[in-house]
């Protein structure tokens, strides 16, 4: 019965801290429209899993920012990671694709960037800013992983964010 309330109020708390996280002020410059982040099995991002969100864009005159959330262990063997997205409309038409590369660790010191301690990391990298949705609907955004190894270590997860600017 107490491991029960403790397990309770351990996901009280995280759902706190969640929320928490994003709550926005009336200055605040963005707002959240979408966010959700892919956890990797084992920590491990295999090349043929490619993570695709989908969600509905309302009002698309609003511009947004699309932001890659990547989270890494310090067990990650590389100080960079290269990333492709696509950024596709209902009918399977993509309206955006880039190859992006991204340091989440410093080449000269080791040292890594983001968000974190111990060993676990967080970053947030910008994929388009200040862009328009080209019209009202459903949208996917699909993410792979570049570094062309079958089993990439030491990625824990990946998301997309998509806010709106104010």
């Amino acid at each position: 019965m107490k491991n029960k309330i403790g397990y309770i109020l351990i996901l009280i708390a995280i759902g706190f801290g969640f929320t928490s996280c994003d709550k926005l002020t009336e200055s605040s410059e963005f707002e959240r429209l979408f966010e959700y982040n892919y956890q990797f099995k084992n920590r491990v991002w295999n090349l043929d899993t490619i993570p695709t969100y989908h969600f509905e864009i309302e009002n698309p005159s609003i511009p947004t920012n699309i932001l890659l959330n990547v989270r890494n262990g310090l067990d990650y063997p590389f100080y960079n990671i290269f990333v492709k997205y696509s950024l596709e409309d209902s009918t399977g038409k993509v309206i955006n694709s880039r190859q992006l590369e991204f340091d989440l660790l410093d080449p000269k010191s080791g040292r890594p960037f983001g968000k974190g301690a111990t060993d676990l990391y967080f970053h947030q990298f910008e994929c388009l800013s200040n862009f328009k949705f080209p019209y009202k609907g459903k949208y996917k955004f699909k993410i792979t992983q570049y570094m062309r190894e079958q089993e990439l270590k030491g990625i824990h997860s990946v998301g997309v964010r998509i806010e709106k600017i104010k």
